[in-house]
Protein backbone atom coordinates (compact mmCIF):
# COMPACT_ATOMS: atom_id res chain seq x y z
CA UNK A 1 0.00 0.00 0.00
CA UNK A 2 1.19 3.54 -0.61
CA UNK A 3 2.22 5.83 2.43
CA UNK A 4 -0.15 8.88 1.46
CA UNK A 5 1.24 11.26 3.86
CA UNK A 6 4.46 10.15 2.36
CA UNK A 7 3.40 11.18 -1.11
CA UNK A 8 2.17 14.33 -0.54
CA UNK A 9 5.10 15.30 0.89
CA UNK A 10 6.91 14.12 -2.03
CA UNK A 11 4.30 15.81 -4.35
CA UNK A 12 4.62 19.21 -2.36
CA UNK A 13 8.45 18.82 -3.34
CA UNK A 14 8.14 18.22 -6.75
CA UNK A 15 5.88 21.50 -6.98
CA UNK A 16 7.72 23.38 -5.18
CA UNK A 17 10.78 22.45 -3.89
CA UNK A 18 12.40 21.79 -0.16
CA UNK A 19 12.31 24.50 2.31
CA UNK A 20 15.40 26.90 1.75
CA UNK A 21 18.21 26.88 4.61
CA UNK A 22 21.58 27.53 5.37
CA UNK A 23 21.60 29.85 2.68
CA UNK A 24 25.60 29.85 2.68
CA UNK A 25 27.09 30.60 -0.97
CA UNK A 26 30.26 28.28 -1.71
CA UNK A 27 32.84 31.03 -2.04
CA UNK A 28 35.19 29.07 -5.01
CA UNK A 29 31.96 28.98 -7.29
CA UNK A 30 32.74 31.35 -10.10
CA UNK A 31 29.80 34.00 -9.66
CA UNK A 32 26.58 32.59 -12.13
CA UNK A 33 24.44 35.41 -14.77
CA UNK A 34 21.03 34.44 -16.19
CA UNK A 35 22.47 33.89 -20.09
CA UNK A 36 25.10 31.31 -18.74
CA UNK A 37 21.99 28.91 -17.27
CA UNK A 38 19.71 29.47 -20.60
CA UNK A 39 18.45 26.25 -22.53
CA UNK A 40 17.20 22.96 -21.21
CA UNK A 41 18.52 20.75 -18.18
CA UNK A 42 17.78 17.69 -17.29
CA UNK A 43 18.56 15.59 -14.34
CA UNK A 44 17.88 14.70 -10.26
CA UNK A 45 16.90 15.89 -7.24
CA UNK A 46 17.77 13.67 -4.71
CA UNK A 47 15.83 13.73 -1.08
CA UNK A 48 16.63 11.43 1.64
CA UNK A 49 17.69 8.39 -0.77
CA UNK A 50 14.59 9.30 -3.05
CA UNK A 51 15.64 10.69 -6.48
CA UNK A 52 12.99 13.20 -8.16
CA UNK A 53 13.46 13.24 -11.90
CA UNK A 54 13.22 16.94 -13.53
CA UNK A 55 13.76 18.96 -16.21
CA UNK A 56 14.05 22.82 -16.45
CA UNK A 57 13.85 25.40 -18.86
CA UNK A 58 15.61 28.89 -18.63
CA UNK A 59 14.22 31.12 -20.92
CA UNK A 60 16.41 34.43 -22.51
CA UNK A 61 13.33 36.53 -20.95
CA UNK A 62 13.97 35.54 -17.21
CA UNK A 63 11.05 32.86 -16.74
CA UNK A 64 11.50 28.96 -15.99
CA UNK A 65 9.24 25.92 -16.67
CA UNK A 66 9.63 23.19 -14.80
CA UNK A 67 8.79 19.29 -14.93
CA UNK A 68 9.45 16.97 -11.81
CA UNK A 69 8.53 13.42 -11.98
CA UNK A 70 8.71 10.18 -9.40
CA UNK A 71 6.86 7.46 -8.86
CA UNK A 72 3.68 8.18 -11.69
CA UNK A 73 3.62 11.43 -10.48
CA UNK A 74 4.29 14.19 -12.50
CA UNK A 75 4.38 17.96 -11.84
CA UNK A 76 4.98 21.61 -13.53
CA UNK A 77 5.88 24.78 -12.32
CA UNK A 78 6.97 28.32 -14.16
CA UNK A 79 7.46 31.84 -13.50
CA UNK A 80 10.58 34.07 -12.90
CA UNK A 81 14.35 33.16 -12.23
CA UNK A 82 16.83 35.61 -10.90
CA UNK A 83 20.45 35.14 -9.97
CA UNK A 84 22.25 36.49 -7.19
CA UNK A 85 26.21 35.47 -7.28
CA UNK A 86 26.08 31.51 -6.92
CA UNK A 87 21.81 31.35 -6.42
CA UNK A 88 19.08 30.87 -8.75
CA UNK A 89 16.13 31.68 -7.41
CA UNK A 90 12.98 30.31 -8.31
CA UNK A 91 9.27 32.80 -8.28
CA UNK A 92 6.39 30.02 -8.83
CA UNK A 93 3.82 32.04 -10.57
CA UNK A 94 1.93 28.55 -11.91
CA UNK A 95 1.98 25.21 -11.03
CA UNK A 96 0.21 21.90 -11.67
CA UNK A 97 -1.43 19.52 -10.63
CA UNK A 98 -3.61 21.88 -8.70
CA UNK A 99 -5.33 18.18 -7.45
CA UNK A 100 -3.30 15.03 -6.23
CA UNK A 101 -4.74 12.36 -4.29
CA UNK A 102 -8.08 14.21 -4.55
CA UNK A 103 -6.45 16.86 -2.14
CA UNK A 104 -6.08 20.51 -3.71
CA UNK A 105 -2.37 21.07 -3.66
CA UNK A 106 -1.48 24.71 -2.30
CA UNK A 107 0.65 27.16 -4.32
CA UNK A 108 4.33 26.20 -3.64
CA UNK A 109 6.68 28.15 -2.36
CA UNK A 110 9.71 29.70 -3.80
CA UNK A 111 12.71 27.79 -4.35
CA UNK A 112 16.64 28.65 -4.21
CA UNK A 113 19.47 26.55 -5.54
CA UNK A 114 22.77 27.52 -3.79
CA UNK A 115 25.22 26.49 -7.07
CA UNK A 116 28.44 24.66 -5.66
CA UNK A 117 29.33 23.43 -9.61
CA UNK A 118 28.97 24.94 -12.67
CA UNK A 119 30.82 24.26 -16.01
CA UNK A 120 28.36 25.41 -18.62
CA UNK A 121 27.19 21.76 -18.79
CA UNK A 122 26.45 20.31 -15.50
CA UNK A 123 25.04 22.30 -12.48
CA UNK A 124 25.31 20.91 -8.91
CA UNK A 125 23.96 22.12 -5.83
CA UNK A 126 21.44 22.24 -2.76
CA UNK A 127 18.12 23.30 -1.91
CA UNK A 128 18.78 24.38 1.57
CA UNK A 129 19.65 21.39 4.05
CA UNK A 130 17.39 19.04 2.83
CA UNK A 131 17.70 18.39 -1.06
CA UNK A 132 21.06 17.62 -3.63
CA UNK A 133 20.66 18.97 -7.74
CA UNK A 134 22.65 17.78 -10.19
CA UNK A 135 21.33 18.72 -13.98
CA UNK A 136 23.03 18.88 -17.02
CA UNK A 137 22.63 20.75 -20.36
CA UNK A 138 20.70 18.78 -22.97
CA UNK A 139 19.56 21.98 -25.18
Amino acid sequence: MVNMKFDRRIAMLLVGGAAVGGLAPASAQEALTADMLVGVWRGVVSVGGTEIGGEVLFQPNGTFRRTNWWNGLMTWASGPFTIARNWVHFEVDAYGPEIYLNQPMPRPPSETWMVDFFDGRMIEGRIGDSAAIRFERIG
